[in-house]
C-alpha cells in the first residue's frame, strides 16, 4: 500500500513540475503572440500603400457627380498644369506682320 500512496505522491509531483513548466511556457509564448500582433499590425500599415487606390473621377469612368465631397474638393484645388514664367500672349510683333502682309495682298 505504501508503494501506491507513493507512487501517487511521485506523479503529483511531477504533475506540479510539469504545471510550472507549462506555466512559464505560456508566458513565454504570450509575449511572442504579442510581438507578432504587433508586427502584423505595421506589416498592413505598410501594405495600404500599395494596394490598389480608391477609384474616383480621375482613374475610371465614374462621373464626377458621383464623387463623394471631399474626393471634389480635392479634385477642384489641385490641378496638373505648372505655372510658367513666361507672359501670356504671343510673340511681340506677330500679330502686326499678319495684318501687314493681309493689306499687301488687297
Amino acid at each position: 500500500m505504501k508503494d501506491i500512496v507513493s507512487d501517487i505522491v511521485d506523479i503529483l509531483r511531477q504533475a506540479y513540475r510539469n504545471e510550472n513548466i507549462m506555466k512559464e511556457e505560456n508566458v513565454v509564448l504570450k509575449g511572442e503572440n504579442e510581438a507578432l500582433r504587433i508586427e502584423n499590425a505595421l506589416l498592413k500599415e505598410r501594405l495600404e500603400h500599395y494596394e490598389k487606390p480608391q477609384l474616383d473621377s480621375q482613374n475610371s469612368n465614374i462621373p464626377p457627380s458621383r464623387e463623394s465631397l471631399k474626393a471634389q474638393a480635392i479634385r477642384r484645388t489641385r490641378s496638373l498644369r505648372v505655372s510658367s514664367e513666361k507672359k501670356p500672349g504671343g510673340l511681340v510683333g506677330a500679330y502686326r506682320k499678319y495684318f501687314a502682309q493681309e493689306r499687301k495682298a488687297r
